[in-house]
């Protein structure tokens, strides 16, 4: 099961250390996300309740905050940081289709009815980061601790696993990113205490 927000996200999220254009092999047309750093956070049942939810987060030593506001019932929604490098949202809980290639040419239809009804994962995507003083690439460590209307649901520090992905063959160059998934308890779980 994938978080979806499209079919280009898709392509993203399927392979989590970057993003392939599927539409075609050509080097200039691959659109890669490269020194990024993607955690996913679950809940029991992929269910959140409604509220406002805090992310506070400590980047590579640099404080940092996000919210995010889910709706009753939940939608997928985009939350608001205070660093640009730094991304939360609310995504869908879908099947992943599967990829067809022919001639080449590659796709995977995904639509909505490829989603669980009610299912969620919170997505963290910070960086890539650029400039000459963008070490490390990646966010190591990163402390989370989220909050809903008050109530902890997590508190952990993490060095995200870096993967390094050639492309085509090696030919269209390499990618690292780094990843972690995370889960809350029940806290966040529709039907909890909290909301």
């Amino acid at each position: 099961m994938i978080s979806l927000r499209g079919f280009f996200l898709f392509a993203c999220v399927s392979s989590t250390t970057g993003c392939i254009d599927l539409s075609t092999h050509s080097c200039t047309t691959e659109g890669h996300i490269c020194d990024q750093t993607r955690i996913t956070i679950q809940s029991p049942g992929d269910s959140w309740n409604p509220g406002a939810y805090i992310l506070a987060l400590l980047v590579n030593g640099v404080s940092q905050q996000c919210t995010l506001q889910v709706s009753n019932p939940p939608v997928g929604v985009q939350g608001v940081c205070t660093a640009d490098t730094t991304n939360l949202s609310l995504q869908p809980v879908c099947s992943q289709p599967p990829i067809v290639c022919n001639d080449g040419v590659c796709e995977g239809t995904v639509s909505s009815a490829n989603c669980l009804a009610g299912q969620f994962t919170m997505q963290l995507a910070i960086g890539p980061y650029h400039g000459t003083d963008a070490q490390p690439p990646y966010a190591q460590p990163l402390s989370l601790n989220l909050s809903l209307q008050g109530i902890e649901l997590l508190s952990e520090t993490v060095a995200p696993s870096p993967v390094t992905q050639e492309f085509s063959g090696g030919e269209c160059g390499s990618c690292t990113n780094a990843s972690e998934t995370l889960s809350i308890s029940g806290g966040g779980a529709s039907g909890s205490d909290a909301g």
